[in-house]
C-alpha cells in the first residue's frame, strides 16, 4: 500500500528543518583546526586571521590557560599589548607556577611598560629555597630589556653568588652584560671566571684572546658572584 500522502508531507517538512541543523554541526570548525588555522596565518603574517582563530577558541575554553597564552602571545606579535597583557595574565593567574606563562606575562608588561609590576612578579617567582640561581637570572634578564642594566648586573651578581661553581650562567650573562656597556676589566673577569669551568671554553678563550689575554688553567678565576678586578 503506498505511504499516505500527509505522511509524505510531514516527512519532507521534518527533513527540510533538520537539515540546517545537520548542516551545521558537521561544518563546525574543530578547536585543533581552529589552531592550526592560527598557526599557519601566524607564519605567513595574517594577524588579523590569526586572532580571529585564537579568540575562537578562547571563547570555547575560557578556562584553559593553554589557550589564553597562544591568543596573548599573536596580540603581542600583532602589536597589541595591552590586549596581550589581559590575557598572558589570565594564563599566569591559572598557573602562576608555569614558568612560560610567567616570562608571557612578563613580556606583556614590559611592552605595555608596567615595570614594577614586572619586576614585583618575577621577584615572586624567586623559591624561597633548593636552586633559587635561574630565577635571578631571569630576573636579570628582563632587567636588561627594560634598559635597567644596574638592575641587571645585582640580579646576575646575586644569581653567581648562588649559583659559584654549580653553573657557568650566570658568569656568561655579567660577561655579555660589561661587554654591552663597555666595561673591559670587569667582562675579562667574568671570562675568567667561566674558564674555570672549561679552560677551553668555545665562547670565553677566544674573546679573552680578542681582548690580547692568554686564556688557559693558570688564567682561571673562582667564579664569584660578589668581585672586584
Amino acid at each position: 500500500m503506498p505511504e499516505p500522502t500527509y505522511r509524505r508531507r510531514t516527512s519532507l517538512l521534518l527533513a527540510l528543518a533538520l537539515a540546517p541543523l545537520l548542516a551545521l554541526s558537521g561544518c563546525q570548525t574543530t578547536t585543533p583546526e581552529l589552531r592550526a588555522d592560527a598557526n599557519n596565518a601566524r607564519a605567513v603574517g595574517d594577524f588579523d586571521a590569526a586572532i580571529a582563530s585564537r579568540r575562537a577558541v578562547v571563547e570555547r575554553h575560557p578556562s584553559n590557560p593553554l589557550y589564553r597564552y597562544e591568543l596573548g602571545q599573536v596580540l603581542l606579535e600583532a602589536g597589541e599589548p595591552g590586549a596581550a597583557r589581559e590575557q598572558l595574565f589570565l594564563a599566569y593567574e591559572a598557573v602562576p607556577d608555569n614558568a612560560t606563562y610567567l616570562e608571557a606575562y612578563a613580556d606583556g608588561l614590559i611592552a605595555t611598560r608596567d615595570l614594577e609590576t614586572m619586576y614585583a612578579v618575577l621577584r615572586d617567582a624567586i623559591p624561597p629555597k633548593g636552586e633559587r640561581w635561574p630565577a635571578y637570572v631571569r630576573l636579570g634578564d628582563y632587567a636588561f630589556r627594560a634598559g635597567h642594566a644596574d638592575e641587571a648586573e645585582r640580579a646576575y651578581v646575586e644569581a653567581g653568588n648562588l649559583a659559584t661553581t654549580l653553573d657557568p650562567e650566570p658568569q656568561r650573562r655579567l660577561a655579555s652584560l660589561y661587554r654591552r656597556v663597555g666595561d673591559t676589566p670587569n667582562e675579562i673577569a667574568r671570562l675568567r671566571m667561566i674558564l674555570w669551568f672549561n679552560p677551553a671554553d668555545a665562547e670565553a678563550a677566544p674573546r679573552l684572546r680578542q681582548l690580547g689575554e692568554v686564556p688557559g688553567p693558570g688564567f682561571r678565576l673562582f667564579p664569584r658572584g660578589e668581585y672586584t678586578p
